[in-house]
């Protein structure tokens, strides 16, 4: 949501047809939602569409503050022992 340097967003359909390929070849999707607070009413993020495969990772510096550098991921459990290291 709200890709740089153009400030596009992906519709609805575009996710699902993403979520749809990453199925298909077995691929693992990385969702950057650091701008998607800007969007007044942003689409649901491709995690909603394919939420095995993808790891959904948010901060707080760009929204909240920006000295603040705490962030979060959510992803499958089986990804969580690679993250975490």
């Amino acid at each position: 949501t709200l890709h740089n340097p153009l400030g596009w967003v992906l519709s609805r359909k575009q996710r699902k047809k993403m979520a749809d390929i990453a199925r298909a070849y077995d691929l693992i999707i990385i969702e950057d939602t650091a701008y998607s607070f800007l969007i007044h009413r942003p689409p649901p993020p491709v995690a909603f569409y394919a939420q095995e495969r993808t790891v959904y990772v948010t901060g707080f510096s760009k929204n909240i503050a920006t000295g603040l550098r705490v962030g979060a991921i959510v992803c499958p459990e089986t990804y969580r022992p690679a993250l975490e290291r």
